[in-house]
């Protein structure tokens, strides 16, 4: 198969570009899938597709082709970061879904309340700990593609980080930073990672550093959000947020009336979900 077609496709930044069907075969391969899936899916994008659709309408031309394969685990996969966009505008889910990822991996994280500076309160969104080690975790959060996080968003978390650190040793709180965290859903621009690194921050993007960043996090653990699952409405997917409901694995665990008393949502609705959770999940 050509590597170019003639058809030309919209990127997120509003850009024309011919589309790569090799791209493409890569992307599903990326997240798992076989040699064989990858390019028949492709294959399949590439007839179906038409001039001037979106990135966004050609993800949804490969989840289609997934889902005609019945390959639910490579669709979980691969609607991972269009999944991330929809846990909220606000980005306030993003820090309890940060939180719970990183208890998956042996932390102790939570949400704590303001913290006291030098001069001002600050909204750190999470603190995770594991042995001596102490970070300030700032949770990044872009709902929309082609958006990163950039040079004076990893600086402005580093100025946080140090001014807590200085309110430490004059008394005005009691948590001991030792460690400066950035997670977020997007991309970090080259300069960020560099004045991150060179400050000894730990930078977790999504798929930064290679192996290691949140796309890897989440799928190790198989810590997939409910924005995953198609039978999860905008009004249901309020509900789960609400009643702290993030993570698939919290709906999977739950006996279905106490499900149906902390969202408020019919046996209907919820039995629905907990089949395609139990689809989405590993036995």
């Amino acid at each position: 198969m050509a590597q170019q077609t003639s058809t030309m496709i919209v990127k997120a930044s509003g850009d024309y570009a011919p589309l790569d069907i090799r791209k493409l075969e890569r992307s599903v391969r990326h997240v798992g899938a076989s040699k064989s899936l990858a390019r028949g899916v492709a294959q399949d994008v590439a007839r179906d597709v038409r001039d001037g659709m979106t990135t966004r309408q050609i993800h949804a031309l490969v989840l289609r082709a997934l889902r005609q394969r019945r390959e639910r685990s490579t669709e979980v996969r691969y609607s991972l970061k269009e999944a991330m966009r929809r846990l909220g505008p606000a980005g306030y889910d993003f820090e309890h879904y940060v939180a719970a990822v990183l208890r998956a991996h042996g932390y102790d994280a939570y949400l704590p309340p303001l913290m006291p500076g030098m001069a001002v309160e600050h909204e750190v969104d999470v603190i995770a700990r594991k042995g001596s080690m102490t970070a300030m975790v700032e949770a990044k959060y872009r709902n929309a593609p082609g958006i990163y996080v950039r040079l004076k968003d990893i600086m402005a978390t580093w100025a946080r980080y140090e001014d807590l650190r200085e309110a430490y040793r004059h008394g005005k709180h009691t948590t001991k930073l030792t460690a400066c965290w950035v997670v977020c859903n997007t991309k970090v621009t080259g300069d960020g990672i560099a004045f991150g690194e060179y400050k000894g921050m730990r930078i977790i993007g999504w798929e930064y550093p290679k192996g290691a960043g949140l796309q890897q996090l989440v799928i190790e653990k198989h810590l997939y959000p409910v924005t995953v699952l198609r039978s999860v409405s905008t009004v249901m997917r309020t509900a789960f947020a609400n009643a702290g409901l993030i993570v698939c694995h919290d709906i999977a665990g739950m006996p279905t009336r106490e499900l149906m008393t902390r969202t408020g949502l019919s046996q209907q609705a919820i039995d629905r979900v907990q089949r395609e959770v139990a689809a989405t999940l590993p036995c």
